[in-house]
């Protein structure tokens, strides 16, 4: 299909060859599709969403642990007294 679609771009008096140029059409149609494939597989099994949500909670939980520590270590050295919650 791509290559019916895109045969008159082909120019037969230009450096490459058709078969190089075949190849080039066909390896963009199946990099396209591979990609559509994993992106529908991931959209229906939801992996790929959860697994992005789950990353950006882990990081919002590790800087306020960050934060947690920082503050803590802060007291200790008796530079802050007490630590604000919100």
């Amino acid at each position: 299909m791509s290559v019916a679609a895109a045969i008159d771009r082909f120019d037969i008096k230009g450096n490459g060859s058709f078969p190089g140029w075949l190849n080039r059409i066909t390896r963009k149609a199946t990099i396209d599709r591979l990609a559509t494939v994993q992106s529908r597989r991931e959209m229906i099994s939801g992996s790929g969403v959860a697994r992005r949500m789950d990353a950006v909670h882990f990081n919002a939980k590790l800087k306020s642990i960050q934060l947690t520590l920082d503050l803590l270590e802060l007291q200790l050295h008796g530079t802050v007294t007490t630590i604000a919650t919100d």
